[in-house]
């Protein structure tokens, strides 16, 4: 189902200022309003599957990777960063 702004569990990662919605996860802030369907529906959805998943962020190449529990980041503020989430399958994790 779709998560409803007047229903948010304590361990959630959105908080409430007086009439916005804001998600605080991992230091990623922005307004409920400016995130896209897929990240909407990733919250509710796919998120939990990426809990034991490390995401590092890489602003120049080479970034190296020596575990399977996480996702190299390098792209914000594109289409991908609005439509993939790190999710663990197989015993590593991947953007999907």
């Amino acid at each position: 189902g779709a998560l409803s702004p007047w229903y948010i569990d304590s361990l959630s990662p959105l908080s409430l200022e007086t009439g916005r919605m804001y998600v605080t996860l991992c230091g990623y802030n922005p307004p409920w309003e400016d995130l896209s369907a897929a990240q909407k529906n990733s919250l509710t959805h796919r998120y939990q599957s990426g809990c034991d998943c490390k995401i590092i962020h890489c602003t120049s190449l080479p970034c190296p990777i020596s575990t399977t529990d996480a996702c190299l980041w390098m792209d914000w503020g594109t289409n991908n960063s609005q439509n993939l989430a790190c999710i663990k399958s197989n015993g590593s994790c991947a953007w999907k």
